[in-house]
């Protein structure tokens, strides 16, 4: 899993030290709480605003673009208007002020395949995190329909994502899908496998290293263990039918 950097515990994990319940985003100060304290400060003109070069931000800006990103995306995460990246994109300002730039650098560069973990802000993402926890239940015996009546979803829901996953999905569907794989109910494999879930061959949970990771080696070795499994089920149900005659 990637690490949290400095940047992100500041957003993640530190709070408002007014209202407590927000993250804090600029001088331990919430966007709400903030915004608060600086239109009094106007108001008694007693504020001071600092302009800075928009460079660094602009290059952060697509940094996270690159990493697929949307602007809405990054806006939320500053806690800033999705119209202001806009305008700082278009060129419109050669200059911001010094606090958005703070709020934008300290968006951390998390891959979209980890960030669902950390913001309930909905977001496309990746469908391989969803799909893979489908996928590891099914080849532990636990049915579509049974998956599906956990999600709250039809079978056939469950299945398209499990063989045909769109290219991305909604982080809230990775969350629900999420919940589902950690319960307790899902933790023992329960059926015998149907046989054309096995011919899959499917990695389940066990043999992930990690299970959201977009590294290829890590994908083949899964996969790799995934394909022993599925050749000794497969010689033990042969030697069950030699058996039975």
């Amino acid at each position: 899993m990637t690490e949290l950097n400095s940047n992100t515990a500041t957003i993640l994990d530190t709070r408002c030290y007014d209202c407590t319940n927000k993250p804090a985003l600029t001088q331990g100060l919430c966007h709400t709480c903030y915004e608060r304290m600086r239109r009094r400060a106007v108001a008694s003109g007693r504020w001071e605003s600092v302009r800075v070069s928009m460079d660094a931000s602009l290059d952060h800006i697509e940094t996270l673009r690159d990493m697929g990103y949307s602007i809405g995306l990054i806006a939320h995460l500053a806690g800033i208007e999705e119209r202001t990246v806009g305008r700082m994109l278009r060129a419109e300002n050669a200059q911001i002020e010094l606090e958005t730039e703070e709020r934008l650098l300290a968006v951390p560069t998390i891959t979209l395949w980890e960030l669902w973990k950390t913001t309930k802000h909905s977001h496309r993402m990746p469908s391989e995190p969803a799909s893979r926890r489908i996928r590891a239940l099914a080849s532990d015996g636990w049915i579509y329909s049974q998956i599906g009546e956990k999600l709250g979803w039809e079978t056939t829901q469950v299945a398209r994502l499990a063989v045909r996953p769109s290219a991305l999905v909604l982080s809230g569907t990775t969350r629900a899908i999420d919940a589902v794989f950690r319960d307790p109910e899902f933790a023992i494999p329960t059926n015998r496998v149907r046989r054309d879930i096995l011919m899959r061959k499917w990695p389940t949970a066990f043999e992930w290293d990690n299970i959201d990771t977009p590294n290829p080696e890590d994908v083949r070795l899964a996969n790799k263990r995934a394909a022993r499994r599925v050749e000794r089920i497969l010689e033990e149900r042969r030697a069950e039918k030699r058996v039975r005659g």
